[in-house]
């Protein structure tokens, strides 16, 4: 019955991906939800390929209102909150153009909010029969999986979703931060007295990076965001300590690297097992670069820091992926 259903507005910015973007709608259409309990708000950051004319001729195709924002390129966090402006639902769910929500996704997610001391509610990011290396390293070691950051205390900004007054009240994604607007979003939730909900089932299928460069790149843009939380929580995310704590594994990876290896080829492990060692110090070389780079060529946060302690929030370290998935990285 519609009455068991709240109204969800779902934001996907899309910059030059209009095919991804096609099977992102097309999912949302197929969506286990009812058609006009949701609307899906595409906000097209400055594309210059094919996009616009796709969603112009083809605004009508689906069964949800679909809503479309054209905005000049200013990135992910402007975009969605150009969208969070555009959205009528009390509830905003965000996904990206190049995510698939399963079927019972929005209904799993919208589930969450029964509860009104719920402010988030995120599921998981999974992605399937990984083609490369650095792929299958990445679903080994949990490196993008939503049990890490919910465990954390974060949500994943590609499953997600806030009540709108959370996100109007924080100003929307802080487009100060280079990456990490979803931990931020989660930190501001919390810190109003809200609790998140973590929903397992909840699956949206996503393709994670498949080179090793990619995966260079996106964990070094993330570390730059972690090092510019700091800025703003000036408490919390002590960039020394994280340095220092990097600084430590990477020497020790450096030292052991040959002889971990050495170890695989006798065994006869296979290439993963061989190529292994190398990816866990792309991982470890990134992350103090983009800390480095974050800490000391960030502008200030420009505006009032939070002096608080984040009491709620349960590790602080880039390398709480250790201890959180079972010591796979290190």
């Amino acid at each position: 019955m519609k009455a068991d259903h709240l109204f969800v507005s779902i934001v996907v910015p899309t910059f030059n991906r209009r095919v991804l973007l096609a099977r992102c709608l097309e999912a949302l259409g197929n969506l286990d939800y009812p058609d006009d309990m949701y609307e899906v708000i595409v906000v097209n950051d400055g594309s210059t390929d094919d996009t616009r004319d796709y969603l112009e001729a083809h605004d009508r195709d689906f069964g949800f209102k679909l809503i479309v924002v054209s905005q000049e390129n200013l990135g992910i966090s402007s975009a969605r909150n150009n969208g969070i402006r555009h959205a009528s639902g009390d509830i905003i769910a965000i996904t990206d153009d190049d995510c698939i929500p399963e079927k019972d996704w929005l209904k799993l997610i919208a589930g969450g909010f029964t509860d009104y001391h719920v402010g988030g509610a995120g599921g998981t990011v999974q992605h399937d029969d990984p083609a490369t290396m650095v792929q299958r390293y990445i679903e080994d070691t949990g490196l993008l999986s939503q049990e890490k950051f919910s465990s954390m205390n974060f949500l994943l900004a590609g499953s997600s979703a806030y009540r709108k007054k959370i996100m109007k009240g924080a100003g929307g994604y802080d487009e100060y931060l280079k990456s990490c607007e979803d931990v931020d979003m989660s930190i501001q939730a919390q810190l109003k007295g809200f609790k998140l909900r973590y929903i397992p089932e909840a699956v949206v299928h996503h393709e994670h990076p498949a080179t090793w460069t990619h995966l260079f790149r996106q964990q070094y843009r993330n570390s730059i965001g972690f090092a510019q939380l700091h800025k703003k929580y000036v408490k919390d995310f002590n960039p020394g300590y994280n340095i220092l704590i990097l600084s430590y594994r990477i020497l020790f990876k450096a030292v052991t690297i040959p002889f971990t290896i050495l170890k695989a080829i006798i065994k006869g492990s296979g290439r993963y097992q061989i190529v292994k060692p190398a990816l866990d110090m792309v991982i470890l070389t990134s992350n103090i670069s983009g800390i480095f780079v974050g800490t000391l060529f960030s502008r200030p946060y420009p505006g009032k820091p939070v002096e608080e302690k984040l009491g709620f929030i349960e590790d602080q370290s880039m390398t709480a992926l250790a201890r959180k998935v079972g010591k796979k990285l290190f």
